[in-house]
């Protein structure tokens, strides 16, 4: 059999996670001799050994551009063979993909649980837990007691419902499903297989002495990333604690301010996105990574970057964090519990020869999640599809 592979991803080449996974796999196929196809609407993804389809149409969402989205399938359809297998990278479920599935091995595979709730976020905010309930006219009722969909008027609420609810029931004809997590796929209602995503450092950064009253925040600066968290967090911690932030977006001037505002500013270091290597050197000096996403994260892979330089973590108890996120390397806390999530930064680093045997068993759990282990993993679920198809 030929080794054809044609994916399906909105977008590539970012600093989003998805993406960061979607590079991993290109190339982990590549390496095994998969001829690679990626259909996206961005054409910046920087590796020769791979050919673009740009299909700006068919991930639109303009009802008006139904048309334009048949040209852009047949565009798809020209370049695939009765052998290709067509990996479906984070999209929404659609009916294409469906009728794919009656010529071609389909996979489909989610970074995210936001098909799962019509808020995009299945943590209540106000209740300070996680919403169990399955996606329905429920959730207006959910919505009243926790306003999930505050911003949103009653029929755009209604109509939000109903699509996730047509999410769902596309999802279940879908026969190849594919998640991050164990908890993600038990979110989504249904059969699928799981691949944990790889370690993607490359090289060992240089030997950085360690400051273990040094913290490190890694992601994008937005509400539900919970960069608001560490900062309070900070200002209950003594002053000899600091925080490094990685990252960057619409909610950085807000942290900003109010690290000036609780009188903080100078213990809080702004960096930006850097680089990977530059995010490891910072890794490997700090004595916690603090992840305290207030959203269902399908496994918050930045964890296991941080372990892997032997970095333990303090997290909230969320979507698939706590399969990795293990005593005693990481210590898990409430969503939404600033003062519990002081308390454990201080669990975790006041004592050196503690935070020794952490740092030992964070090294340890970065171990499972390798290249080899992924690698392995995709061959095993391509091998199963393929099988099942025939």
């Amino acid at each position: 059999m030929d080794k054809n592979i044609l994916i399906f991803s909105k977008s590539v080449g970012t600093k989003h996670g998805g993406s960061l996974i979607l590079d991993a796999t290109v190339q982990s196929l590549v390496a095994d001799g998969w001829e690679v196809k990626i259909a996206t609407e961005s054409n910046t993804y920087d590796n020769e050994e791979v050919d673009l389809i740009v299909i700006n149409n068919f991930y639109s969402k303009n009802v008006g551009k139904f048309f334009w989205k048949i040209f852009d399938i047949a565009a798809v359809i020209r370049v695939v063979n009765r052998e290709t297998v067509i990996l479906v990278n984070g999209d929404l479920p659609r009916l294409t993909y469906i009728l794919l599935q009656l010529f071609f091995v389909v996979i489909f595979s989610r970074q995210d649980n936001i098909l799962t709730c019509p808020a995009n976020n299945r943590v209540l905010s106000r209740g300070r837990t996680i919403c169990v309930k399955p996606v329905g006219f429920s959730c207006l009722a959910v919505n009243r007691i926790e306003g999930c969909l505050t911003g949103i008027g009653l029929i755009q609420s209604i109509g939000r419902i109903v699509f996730r609810m047509r999410d769902r029931y596309l999802l279940r004809l879908i026969k190849n499903f594919l998640c991050l997590s164990e908890q993600s796929l038990r979110s989504h209602d249904r059969s699928g297989r799981v691949i944990y995503p790889p370690l993607l450092a490359k090289e060992a950064p240089r030997p950085i002495g360690r400051d273990l009253h040094r913290l490190v925040f890694c992601g994008r600066l937005d509400g539900v990333k919970g960069g608001i968290d560490v900062v309070a967090a900070l200002r209950m911690l003594p002053d000899y604690y600091s925080l490094i932030v990685l990252g960057d977006g619409p909610e950085r001037r807000s942290l900003e301010r109010s690290a000036e505002t609780w009188g903080i500013r100078d213990r809080v270091e702004f960096r930006g996105w850097v680089g990977m290597r530059e995010r490891d050197e910072v890794f490997a000096s700090v004595g916690a990574i603090v992840v305290p996403s207030i959203w269902d994260e399908a496994f918050g892979m930045i964890g296991i970057e941080a372990f892997a330089q032997g970095t333990p973590a303090v997290a909230y108890e969320v979507g698939g964090i706590p399969e990795w996120c293990r005593q005693p390397a990481g210590i898990l806390v409430r969503v939404g519990d600033v003062g519990a999530l002081s308390e454990a930064v201080l669990a975790a680093t006041r004592d050196p020869l503690d935070w020794k045997k952490r740092s030992a068993a964070a090294r340890r759990i970065a171990s499972e999640f390798s290249r080899e282990r992924f690698e392995r993993d995709l061959e095993t679920m391509l091998d199963h599809a393929l099988r099942k198809a025939s």
